[in-house]
C-alpha cells in the first residue's frame, strides 16, 4: 500500500493549502479571502515602539512617511494593530503572521499577545529575520515558517529545518526546484511557496510536492477552495471556475484600490 504524505497536524489534511497574500492587513481584504474560501490570511506585522502594526508598508527612515506600492504615504495614518485583528476574526480564521523588521524579540512580542487574546488561537509565524522565530519555536502553540527568498537563505536554512520536528517553509516559488523540493519532501516538511498568480504555475509547483501557495488571486483561492483536487488538473480535464455566487473580486489590489476611491 502506497503510504499517506505527511500532513502538518496544524492544517488541514486537504492539498492545496491556499494563502490570501497581505489580507489580514484590513477587515475588507479579510472578509474578501474568508467569503472566496482562504485557507490562511496572510498579515504583516512591524514592530512600532511599543505597537504591533499591521501593515505591508515600511518607515522611511527619519521622515513621517511609509513606502507603500512604490510611493510615499503619510505615516501618521491610522493604521491596524493586531489587537484589533485579533479582536474581529474568530478563532477558526488562521492567520499567516509574516514577521517584519529586525529586532529578534518580535516573535515573542506577537506570540505573547495572542496567547493573551486568545490563547486557544494557533500561532502561525513566518519570516526572514529568522532569530524573531529562533525564540518561539520551541513554543508548543506556534508553528513557524521560516522564509526563505533567495539562493543565500536557502544554503542557510537547511540547519535549522533539520532540527524541528515538523518542519515548515514560507519559499520564493523561484527556488521550489526538483532537487530543493525531493529533499524538503524527504524530511516531511509543510512547503508553501509565494507569491504565486497563475493557476497552470501553481499546479507545476503542486505535482513537485509543494503543500500551499501565498496568491494575490481571489479567483485562484475560490477555485482551490471549492475543489482542490479539480483547481490542480488540467483546464481540459477540470470544470473550469465561472465565478462564485457572490460577485467576488478577482484580485485583492481591486478591492484596495476601491477602497482607495
Amino acid at each position: 500500500m502506497n503510504e499517506m504524505p505527511f500532513r502538518h497536524p496544524a492544517f488541514p489534511a486537504e492539498r492545496p493549502l491556499a494563502i490570501a497574500h497581505r489580507a489580514g492587513n484590513s477587515f475588507a481584504l479579510a472578509q474578501t479571502a474568508i467569503a472566496a474560501g482562504a485557507d490562511m490570511l496572510e498579515t504583516d506585522v512591524w514592530p512600532f515602539r511599543d505597537l504591533l502594526e499591521i501593515r505591508h508598508a515600511r518607515r522611511i527612515w527619519l521622515l513621517p512617511l511609509l513606502w507603500d506600492h512604490n510611493r510615499p504615504v503619510p505615516a501618521w495614518k491610522h493604521r491596524l494593530e493586531l489587537g484589533q485583528i485579533l479582536e474581529r476574526l474568530p478563532i477558526e480564521t488562521r492567520i499567516f503572521l509574516d514577521l517584519k523588521g529586525t529586532g529578534a524579540s518580535l516573535g515573542e512580542r506577537v506570540a505573547e499577545l495572542v496567547e493573551k487574546m486568545q490563547p486557544e488561537r494557533k500561532i502561525i509565524l513566518c519570516g526572514r529575520t529568522w532569530a524573531q522565530l529562533d525564540a518561539v519555536a520551541d513554543h508548543p502553540n506556534v508553528v513557524c515558517f521560516y522564509s526563505v527568498g533567495d539562493a543565500t537563505e536557502l544554503a542557510s536554512v537547511w540547519s535549522r529545518l533539520e532540527t524541528m520536528t515538523l518542519p515548515a517553509i514560507s519559499l520564493q516559488k523561484d527556488l521550489a526546484t526538483p532537487e530543493t523540493m525531493a529533499r524538503l519532501s524527504a524530511m516531511n516538511a509543510t512547503v508553501i511557496c509565494w507569491t504565486v498568480n497563475d493557476i497552470a504555475e501553481a499546479r507545476r509547483l503542486f505535482a513537485l510536492g509543494v503543500d500551499g501557495f501565498t496568491t494575490d488571486s481571489v479567483e485562484m483561492i475560490a477555485r482551490i477552495a471549492r475543489d482542490r483536487q479539480a483547481a490542480m488538473l488540467p483546464d481540459s480535464q477540470e470544470n473550469r471556475y465561472d465565478g462564485d455566487p457572490v460577485n467576488i473580486p478577482r484580485h485583492f489590489e481591486l478591492v484596495e484600490k476601491s477602497l482607495s476611491r
